[in-house]
């Protein structure tokens, strides 16, 4: 950004990057957190269980990385311009690039991490080295074209390879089925997050056209409930939904007996 645009541009998107990163750290936690127990899981259990834990906690992680990528669409750039000002923000198409990338990112961390828990390395070892050339030649390529919006562009493109690639082969090597079913899911949380993220945004056209703290508060609250109540209706009576379920109210039983 800094050589192909301006310093002044890299300075703005380093506030964004802050609020993301720290947030997909704090996530990110949640799940790498789980990295041993799956390592368990596949050392101990036959494919069939490991499969049908995975597909719980591929759902979690589409819950709330897709919370938090709305979230972030709807009030990143007005925490921005009430904390630094109007002029410390990017364009919108910008943020919602940012945020897409966000939720592929995140959406991959499930794969990612029964990759590492059975321990699958040598088959992808080409998918990161060709992310990265990807990234680099589109992104160099459509900053030229379009300006900021192309950085982000050349990101998200360069991570739809892992997106494709690595869920063939964890499939294939560790659970000895096809992907179909994974890339079904895939598709049809996108599809979730993305009308949902859709509606919230337009919500935030109206409600924080101007903002304030009393309107990024409502608009907060707004997006504590909606989104999650809809997640709610939709998955409400699905075998994941559940188990995740299931596991809060038993956490919450053996506090309340200590």
């Amino acid at each position: 950004v800094s050589s192909f645009i301006n310093v002044t541009t890299a300075g703005l998107i380093s506030n964004y990057t802050l609020i993301i990163n720290s947030i997909n750290t704090f996530v990110g936690q949640i799940f790498n957190s789980a990295a041993a127990s799956l390592g368990n899981l596949i050392a101990t259990e036959d494919t069939e269980h490991q499969y049908d834990v995975f597909k719980k906690y591929n759902f979690l992680n589409f819950w709330l990385y897709g919370f938090c990528a709305i979230s972030l669409l709807t009030l990143l750039s007005a925490f921005i311009s009430i904390v630094w000002g109007m002029d410390k923000i990017v364009d919108n198409l910008t943020v919602i690039l940012m945020c897409i990338d966000f939720y592929m990112v995140g959406q991959r961390l499930a794969i990612n991490n029964i990759k590492v828990a059975g321990g699958i390395f040598k088959e992808d070892k080409l998918v990161s080295i060709f992310q990265a050339i990807i990234n680099l030649v589109v992104s160099i390529v459509l900053v030229n074209r379009i300006g900021l919006p192309g950085v982000y562009i050349g990101t998200i493109i360069s991570g739809i390879i892992a997106t494709v690639v690595r869920p063939n082969i964890i499939y294939k090597n560790l659970f000895k089925m096809s992907s179909k079913k994974y890339f079904k899911k895939f598709l049809q949380y996108f599809m979730i997050v993305f009308i949902v993220g859709g509606l919230m945004y337009s919500i935030m056209q109206i409600l924080l056209a101007e903002p304030t703290i009393c309107k990024f508060i409502m608009m907060l609250i707004l997006d504590l409930t909606i989104p999650n109540l809809i997640f709610f209706i939709i998955f409400y009576k699905t075998e994941e939904f559940q188990y995740i379920k299931g596991i809060i109210i038993s956490t919450i039983r053996r506090k309340k007996n200590k």
